[in-house]
């Protein structure tokens, strides 16, 4: 009795979700309602597009894209890139193959998240098939409503673009430049300095030890100024450069230090032992 009751709640939530997914599904609608070239037979060149006029109703923001199928197996070609839908209008769908194969059907995906990959919400059956042998003449224009709803994408994307620059950076955001500027200047200073204090501060071969950080340091921001003087491009990144030479040429020199610091004191306790 136990287990007939756990499958049945397991039976009734496998039919709540698949009634989910079936609201969720029935929510958006798509129709293909204008084909450029505006047949659904026929033969184009390699390269040559071919766009279909999506209506759309949906509930909730979508990704849309238009994929060539043969014999239920994807058909590898270019496709479009997808804008946000959300609502009622018209949508452009297009794909191109780059070399000669079939296609029997047009799938229309949808997606949430705009991974590329979508779920079926569609097929538009058509018979194209793209060759070398297609007509050698140059394709006729691209249909009106093509160029329109091109232009209504960009137009949409140069919005979107203008209203992401406006928005005002977040406080980490805002941090960011200047605690890299930071980073840069902090480096070269210790790279620089610690380098010079130990040079003038230890004796024998660890003064030597102590100038090597210091030669690659400035070897590094000569050679960064005499490209620079030759070629003002040469060293676009410069500020990477130092960051990371600094950050060699720092632990460099803090490691001399840590070391020179404990044979030291060993040397001082083996002479005054106790």
């Amino acid at each position: 009795m136990r287990i007939n009751r756990h499958l049945a709640l397991a039976l009734a939530f496998g039919i709540a979700l698949q009634l989910c997914t079936a609201v969720s599904v029935a929510a958006v609608n798509l129709k293909v309602i204008a084909t450029d070239p505006a047949s659904t037979e026929l033969t184009l060149k390699p390269g040559q597009n071919y766009s279909l006029k999506i209506a759309y109703d949906t509930d909730e923001p979508i990704h849309i894209w238009a994929r060539p199928f043969f014999r239920g197996s994807e058909v590898s070609a270019m496709t479009n890139a997808s804008d946000v839908y959300t609502g009622t209008g018209e949508a452009l769908g297009w794909f191109a193959l780059t070399g000669p194969g079939e296609v029997d059907e047009v799938r229309l995906l949808i997606d949430h998240k705009n991974s590329g990959r979508g779920q079926d919400a569609g097929s538009f059956p058509v018979k194209i098939t793209v060759g070398e042998k297609a007509s050698q003449s140059e394709p006729a224009p691209s249909a009106a409503w093509v160029s329109s709803l091109i232009k209504k994408s960009e137009d949409s994307r140069r919005a979107e673009r203008i209203a992401h620059e406006n928005e005002p950076a977040s406080f980490s955001d805002r941090l960011i430049v200047p605690g890299f500027l930071f980073a840069v200047l902090a480096l070269l200073v210790c790279s620089i300095g610690g380098p010079i204090w130990a040079f003038f501060r230890w004796q024998g071969g660890w003064r030597l030890a102590a100038a090597v950080p210091l030669v690659l340091m400035l070897g590094t921001i000569a050679r960064i100024v005499v490209d620079v003087a030759v070629d003002p491009t040469s060293h676009n990144l410069w500020p990477f450069e130092i960051l990371m030479v600094g950050a060699v040429a720092t632990a460099a020199i803090v490691a001399m230090a840590v070391l020179h610091r404990i044979l030291v004191r060993r040397a001082v306790d083996a002479q005054y032992p106790g």
